[in-house]
C-alpha cells in the first residue's frame, strides 16, 4: 500500500477484526474513520456481475461526477477487466482476503491520474453475508479531480493480502439483510451508539 488513506483503512480494519477473519459491519466507528470518510465506500454483492454501492463518500462521488450509491462498482471498468475484478471480489468475500488495486484513471486524454483502492471484507451483523468496505486515494491529486468526472479507469496493479499470512476458504451463506444505516456522513459531531448502530444527529442521507 502506497497511499496514506489505504494504509490507514487497512490498519484500522486489521485492528478491529482482532483474531477474526473479518470484523463486523457494526465494528466500524465513524469517529475513528474521519480522515477517510469522504472517500470511503461499502459494496454489496448482488450477483457475479454486480457489486452495488450501499454507501459512498461525497468526495468519492465527486471524482466520478455523480451519486454512486445504488450503482454497480464494476460498471466503470473496461470490459476485459470486469471478470478479473469479479473474481477478486469472490476471493475477498469467500476467503476473507484483502486486496489493493493500483488504478490508472482519466477524464480525457489531457487529464489522467493514478489511484489506489483498498478492498476489505466485513461481515453483516446477524448474518453470514460479507460486504466489501474500501476507500480510494488519488496520488498527487491534480486540480481537475473532483471538477471533471473520471470516465475511464483500468487496473495498473493488483495485490491480494492474507492478514494472517495464510490463504483460507470459508463457505459463503446468504443471510437476512437488514437495512444499511448511513453512518458515514461527513459531519461526525453528535454521534451516539444505539444498540449495534451508530446514529449521527443531523447527518446526511
Amino acid at each position: 500500500m502506497k497511499h496514506p488513506d489505504t494504509r490507514a483503512l487497512y490498519d484500522y480494519w486489521n485492528a478491529i477484526r482482532l483474531s477474526r477473519s473479518a470484523p463486523l459491519r457494526s465494528d466500524l466507528n465513524p469517529r475513528e474513520l474521519k480522515t477517510v470518510l469522504s472517500r470511503l465506500f461499502i459494496l454489496q454483492r448482488e450477483d457475479a456481475d454486480s457489486y452495488v454501492y450501499r454507501l459512498a463518500g461525497t468526495e468519492l462521488c465527486g471524482y466520478y461526477g455523480k451519486e454512486l450509491r445504488g450503482t454497480n462498482f464494476l460498471a466503470s471498468w473496461r470490459t476485459n477487466e470486469k471478470q478479473s475484478i469479479s473474481s477478486l471480489f469472490q476471493s475477498i468475500t469467500d476467503e476473507k482476503t484483502a486486496a489493493v488495486l493500483g488504478v490508472s484513471a482519466e477524464a480525457d486524454e489531457f487529464n489522467q491520474c493514478q489511484m489506489e483502492f483498498i478492498l476489505l471484507p466485513v461481515r453483516l451483523d446477524g448474518s453470514n453475508e460479507v460486504r466489501v468496505v474500501g476507500c480510494a486515494g488519488v496520488f498527487n491529486q491534480p486540480t481537475w479531480v473532483g471538477r471533471t468526472p473520471i470516465e475511464k479507469q483500468e487496473i495498473a496493479s493488483l495485490r491480494l493480502l492474507w492478514p494472517d499470512n495464510a490463504p483460507r476458504f470459508m463457505p459463503h451463506e446468504a443471510g437476512t439483510v437488514e437495512p444499511e444505516q448511513d453512518v458515514f456522513a461527513e459531519e461526525t459531531t453528535g454521534v451516539e451508539r444505539r444498540g449495534h448502530l451508530w446514529v449521527i444527529d443531523g447527518g446526511g442521507s
